[in-house]
């Protein structure tokens, strides 16, 4: 998901390429926002793009989903 959104800049295009709407991707992502108490995408008219720890977190998922695809793969 925030690899998504982050590659597009835009929660309108990565719910797109998701296949799903757009006002369900933004309300995931809230309610992720909501449960770390902090603001991982800055919203503004010009796009959405990842705070600081916003930043952070995405790094660190995409390393989780690495790990986990080749731990699934030696198996």
């Amino acid at each position: 998901m925030g690899n998504t959104a982050s590659q597009h800049r835009s929660l309108r295009q990565a719910a797109e390429t998701l296949n799903i709407k757009p006002s369900t991707l933004s309300r995931r992502i809230r309610e992720i926002e909501h449960r770390l108490g902090a603001v991982l995408f800055e919203r503004t008219n010009g796009g959405t793009r990842p705070t600081f720890e916003g930043q952070e977190f995405l790094e660190t998922a995409r390393r989780i989903i690495e790990e986990a695809d080749s731990l699934a793969t030696r198996l």
